[in-house]
C-alpha cells in the first residue's frame, strides 16, 4: 500500500518499504527518527565505508568518528552518541580499556556498543559481553548492508 504525506514545510522524502512499496516520511519525521553514531575506528577507510552507509539512503543518521580510543571518549562526552561503533584493536586506548572506562563512568548502559575486530577472538567478545556491549562484528566478514541491519536493529530495540 502506498502513502504520501507532506509536513508543513511541503517537503516529503520518500523511503522504499518492504521492497514492494514506497513510504514518504516527512522531512521532519525522518529527522526525528535518525539518531546519532559514534565510529571509534583507526581504519580510516573502514570508518568512511561505514560512515557513507549509515548517512545515505533510508533513515540517514548523524555519524561522527574518533580514530582512536582517547579522541573516542572525548567525542562520546561531547556527542551522547544513540549508539557506538568501537573497534577493538586501536592505538592509546583500545576497545576494551575504553569499554572499562565508560562503565567506570556509567555511560555503558546508557549507550549501546557494538565492537568489531579483524578477529573471532571468543575471549575478547566474552569480556566486551561482560561490559555491556550489544553486538560484535567479525570485519574479516565485512557485509555493509550487515552491519547496517545490525545497527538499525539495536537502535530501534533502544530507541
Amino acid at each position: 500500500m502506498c502513502h504520501s504525506c507532506t509536513c508543513s514545510t511541503g517537503q516529503i522524502n520518500r523511503k522504499k518499504v518492504h521492497g514492494c512499496s514506497w513510504f514518504s516520511y516527512p522531512v521532519h519525521l525522518q529527522e526525528i527518527m535518525a539518531k546519532k553514531i559514534l565510529i571509534i575506528d583507526d581504519d580510516k577507510i573502514f570508518s568512511k565505508i561505514l560512515k557513507d552507509g549509515l548517512t545515505k539512503g533510508g533513515v540517514k543518521h548523524e555519524v561522527t568518528v574518533a580514530h582512536d580510543g582517547e579522541e573516542g571518549l572525548e567525542k562520546v562526552k561531547q556527542e551522547r552518541p544513540d549508539l557506538i561503533i568501537l573497534d577493538m584493536m586501536m592505538p592509546k586506548v583500545g576497545g576494551i580499556e575504553f569499554l572499562k572506562k565508560m562503565k567506570l563512568f556509567n555511560i555503558t548502559p546508557q549507550i549501546p556498543v557494538i565492537v568489531g575486530s579483524q578477529l573471532m577472538d571468543v575471549e575478547k567478545i566474552s569480556e566486551s559481553v561482560e561490559l555491556g556491549v550489544k553486538g560484535y562484528i567479525v570485519k574479516s566478514d565485512f557485509s555493509l548492508d550487515n552491519i547496517i541491519k545490525q545497527v538499525e536493529n539495536i537502535l530501534n530495540k533502544e530507541g
